[in-house]
């Protein structure tokens, strides 16, 4: 390790153990700390079957073994997408309004059309 690299942690060695070497354990602390994703988060609560220990919820939202509870955002998607994952995540929320609305009997066909607006 060379001494600009200890130059560039010494603001942050006082919330790491350090001893003046650079161990596993004190690069585990500051990643630890200071390591984060520059990408969204997402695929935290994995959607898949029942059968998969990994998997959280089933294909229409709902939690593993919890009844009456849904997760509608990007932290079931299996994968991290190749693209942003705003619209995604916007329309994993559409078809969880779908999915309740299919449970409780109600149609998509039997809500009001939205208005159609006239742009200038």
């Amino acid at each position: 390790v060379t001494s600009s690299w200890i130059n560039l942690l010494k603001p942050h060695l006082y919330r790491c153990p350090f001893n003046g070497n650079i161990t596993n354990d004190f690069i585990t602390c500051l990643l630890k700390i200071y390591g984060y994703t520059a990408y969204d988060h997402c695929c935290t609560n994995k959607m898949g079957p029942s059968s998969d220990p990994t998997a959280v919820v089933d294909n229409r939202l709902r939690v593993h073994g919890i009844n009456n509870l849904r997760v509608a955002d990007a932290s079931v998607m299996p994968t991290l997408i190749s693209g942003n994952t705003n619209a995604a995540a916007i329309m994993i929320g559409e078809m969880a309004s779908d999915l309740i609305r299919a449970d409780h009997g109600v149609s998509i066909g039997s809500l009001p059309p939205v208005p159609h607006l006239e742009l200038m």
